[in-house]
């Protein structure tokens, strides 16, 4: 009975050490509370970049107010100075969406546009098909923001996804 428990313990260990194909990069960036409340206030940025998958979570201090329910992502994901994409997260009819548009302002065109998963009730996560950034590579630099203007890091870019 113990070795049966034991191998038991010892395939499960093995089985919860990932793979060369599933390790993850994650990254996890914090910013401090520092918006006026009840504002929204960004309180963690995480990110990814795989073979298949461009994924990004914001974790806000507060929930999202009526007015607030919008988180958005600039990159530079081409490295040559300027933003060429913009991730947008909106409250839709059927809940929070992730849109990935190319370009800023005026002529902007929508890459596409998925569903947001809600990991909590202050968090937000888009998981991306690399296909819609041809030129990204892990090196990029970005930065997220708020509807009410918080924006994290508070002052330059975040690099590296």
């Amino acid at each position: 009975m113990r070795r049966a428990v034991i191998a038991l313990v010892a395939v499960a260990l093995v089985a919860s050490v990932p793979g060369p194909a599933e390790a993850r990069s994650l990254r996890i960036r914090h910013d401090p509370n520092d918006q006026p409340n009840p504002m929204a206030d960004i309180r963690r940025v995480v990110s990814d970049l795989s073979t298949g998958a461009v994924y990004l979570r914001i974790d806000t201090w507060q929930r999202l107010r009526p007015g607030d329910q919008y988180l958005f992502v600039l990159f530079d994901s081409g490295g040559d100075q300027r933003f060429d994409r913009q991730l947008e997260i909106f409250k839709g009819a059927r809940g929070y969406r992730c849109r990935l548009q190319r370009g800023l302002g005026v002529g902007t065109e929508v890459l596409g546009e998925r569903r947001a998963a809600r990991p909590s009730a202050r968090s937000w996560a888009c998981s991306l098909p690399r296909s819609w950034f041809p030129r990204i590579h892990r090196a990029v630099r970005f930065y997220a923001g708020t509807a009410n203007g918080d924006r994290a890091p508070n002052q330059g870019l975040y690099r590296w996804l």
